[in-house]
């Protein structure tokens, strides 16, 4: 786990086996700006030592505990207006328009 900014903890896991890093955000109004963070991080490791071999992408879960995820890519193609997502503490509206643009 770790805090980028005031508020904003994310948890990683990295699952060796599917070569996949997970992040799960304690507060989802914080997602666009850790994953701008981690991705930043991830490019530079990226350039300095793996010589920009490394590829990669991003997917978005629909809803929180689902399962099913999107390509941020697809997401920004179809340019879809809200994004609901849910815990079982609470039920919030994301705007996939601004969340595209921050990240």
């Amino acid at each position: 786990s770790i805090e980028i900014d005031p508020g904003c903890v994310v948890h990683l896991h990295e699952d060796i086996g599917s070569s996949t890093i997970t992040a799960h955000f304690e507060n989802l109004e914080y997602a666009p700006t850790g994953l701008a963070v981690i991705r930043s991080k991830i490019e530079k490791m990226n350039l300095d030592v793996m010589f920009k071999s490394l590829k990669w992408d991003v997917y978005v879960e629909t809803l929180v505990g689902s399962g099913f995820f999107v390509k941020l890519e697809k997401l920004k193609s179809r340019r879809a207006k809200t994004c609901w997502y849910s815990t079982k503490q609470s039920k919030q509206v994301i705007n996939i328009d601004s969340f595209v643009e921050n990240f």
